[in-house]
């Protein structure tokens, strides 16, 4: 009998979706790895096979949870869309991204926390480089935008800023989910600011 074929970027993931669950459920600093193992259906050793610590699980599962919502953000750029459908689009694609992660949002500033009390802010800001992250976003955003502008479908704006404020707006949403998951619908929140950015960006003929 042939030995099985072990496909090793699936078992990672199947590790680190696990791994996600559990931070969810417990916090970052509660989780253990036997945790995990149990969440993921396997022995805690196989962990290690791929892991050295929870830290490091972690610090993996961010990187695959940006390049996968960057893989999502780049099939709807190249769908045949006008720039106004694009934006609605990325809006969407960006609160799924939080919510399959199993609630991203509270698990990194949980995991943020806990480095700041341990004296490892500055090892977290080389890890994640949120910097980075808000960078390519504020450039898909303001490439949308710009291209409405160039097709007359948006008016002349300040692309930069708009994209800043777009942002700022899905950060706000996502700390107030956090901090109270009753108060917000997040699917109404998705929509609603989807329709606000389009309706007042929305360039009218004149009469």
């Amino acid at each position: 009998m042939s030995p099985k074929i072990v496909d090793k970027t699936e078992k990672k993931r199947t590790i680190l979706q696990a791994a996600m669950k559990v931070f969810a459920r417990k916090g970052f600093a509660k989780a253990k790895m036997n945790d995990i193992a149990l969440e993921a259906g396997i022995g805690k050793g196989t962990i290690y096979e791929y892991f050295r610590s929870k830290d490091q699980i972690f610090i993996n599962a961010f990187h695959f949870f940006i390049g996968d919502m960057e893989a999502e953000f780049n099939k709807i750029l190249a769908r045949d869309m006008n720039p106004k459908e694009k934006l609605v689009a990325i809006i969407k694609a960006t609160f799924d991204s939080f919510f399959s992660a199993g609630d991203f949002g509270g698990i990194l500033m949980d995991f943020w926390a806990e480095g700041i009390r341990n004296h490892q802010q500055e090892a977290m800001e080389d890890v994640f480089n949120l910097k980075e992250v808000y960078r390519k976003y504020r450039q898909i955003i303001m490439d949308i935008l710009e291209e409405g502008i160039r097709c007359g479908m948006f008016r002349e704006i300040d692309t930069q800023t708009t994209a800043s404020l777009l942002f700022g707006c899905l950060d706000g949403i996502m700390l107030q989910y956090i901090l109270d998951p009753a108060f917000v619908d997040m699917n109404a929140a998705s929509r609603t600011l989807a329709d606000i950015f389009t309706t007042s960006l929305t360039k009218h003929k004149s009469r």
